[in-house]
């Protein structure tokens, strides 16, 4: 019920990126012990996911960037 407030904290005041409290909340989870990996990330089941994620984050790294631009 912790981490759900904190994460639930953190979405009202803004205080992190809505998609970095998300991933904080799942993570805090399997760190603590409260629930196993596999568990935890089941809803991001496939592979393919964790691959399009990658994907993104590098693209918006590169954004952040400038070499979208070059």
């Amino acid at each position: 019920m912790a981490i759900f407030s904190y994460v639930i904290l953190q979405w009202l005041v803004s205080a992190t990126p809505l998609f970095i409290s998300g991933m904080m909340g799942v993570s805090l989870t399997v760190l603590l012990g409260v629930v196993s990996f596999k568990e935890a990330f089941s809803s991001f089941s496939s592979s393919i996911i964790f691959l399009f994620m990658g994907g993104f984050l590098l693209a918006r790294a590169m954004e952040k960037l400038g070499l979208d631009r070059k």
